[in-house]
């Protein structure tokens, strides 16, 4: 599917592209723990927070990123994937020591993944403890809202806090 797909999407220089598709495999496989839980939550209908990509709209060269950045908060989690990164670690010593060759590159995907995740993920949630809490007071001059309140006819606002409260709304 990736050889296809990067093929067909750049026929001169698909081949250096592939040299990412190890990477992009540990990361898929770094993310599948939170993947799962996301899918336990939602199939036993347990409410969780979603903490999307923060847009930070730095279109200005005086924009400041550091008072931009979310305030995610990691929990447990890392501390799971860097111990499924350990099991894996041992796991890919064992295949090393039985001489199993062929299976090692496939372990080590595992290994990088899940202690990638696990120890950026703590590596963030120290660095934000390490900052301190940046709070902004006020409203910074910088900040800009990603969509003006002008692109959204009144009507259509009111159809949504409407749909939001749980009344019923009005026809749009």
């Amino acid at each position: 599917f990736y050889v296809v797909s990067q093929r067909s999407l750049s026929p001169r220089v698909w081949i250096r592209s592939m040299l990412y598709l190890p990477l992009l495999i540990a990361l898929g496989i770094g993310i599948s723990l939170s993947n799962t839980k996301a899918v336990f939550e939602g199939l036993f209908g347990i409410r969780s927070d979603f903490v999307g990509t923060p847009k930070y709209n730095l279109n200005d060269q005086s924009a400041m990123w550091s008072c931009r950045q979310s305030r995610n908060s990691s929990g447990w989690f890392p501390v799971l994937e860097i111990a499924f990164g350990l099991y894996y670690v041992l796991l890919f010593a064992y295949v090393l020591q039985t001489r199993n060759y062929l299976i090692a590159p496939f372990v080590f995907l595992f290994v990088s993944g899940f202690l990638y995740c696990g120890v950026m993920s703590l590596g963030q949630t120290w660095w934000r403890l390490r900052r301190g809490p940046r709070t902004q007071t006020a409203a910074s001059p910088y900040v800009k809202p990603a969509v003006p309140a002008e692109a959204f006819p009144p009507r259509l606002l009111d159809s949504a806090s409407a749909v939001e409260s749980g009344s019923d709304s009005p026809g749009v």
